[in-house]
């Protein structure tokens, strides 16, 4: 069981670090803890867990953002509607080494 957990925090600790880098509401840059986005980091490890698809992964950040956060992704203007999207893709693939 003690293999079980550390392997939980072990990954909730990489993919927290993944998260804060893709910041997807800039909140961290905004000097919030860095626990911020535990919320949906949670949410994101169970599905890895899970072995849910990438796009399923995908819809679940973008439905939190803006039903957790608050935050319209899809709204955005262009340049910055891209480069979340991009952001968002690289945090995809930064996290695929988490299961």
């Amino acid at each position: 069981m003690n293999a079980l957990k550390d392997k939980y925090k072990k990954d909730l600790e990489q993919l927290r670090t993944s998260m804060n880098e893709f910041d997807p509401c800039g909140l961290i840059a905004l000097e919030s803890p860095v626990d911020e986005y535990d919320y949906l980091t949670n949410k994101v490890l169970g599905l890895r867990h899970r072995k849910e698809s990438r796009e399923k992964i995908r819809e679940t950040i973008l439905f939190e953002l803006t039903d957790h956060f608050g935050e319209h992704i899809e709204s955005l203007e262009e340049p910055y509607k891209t480069k979340f999207f991009q952001a968002l893709d690289k945090f995809l693939d930064d996290s695929q080494n988490v299961d």
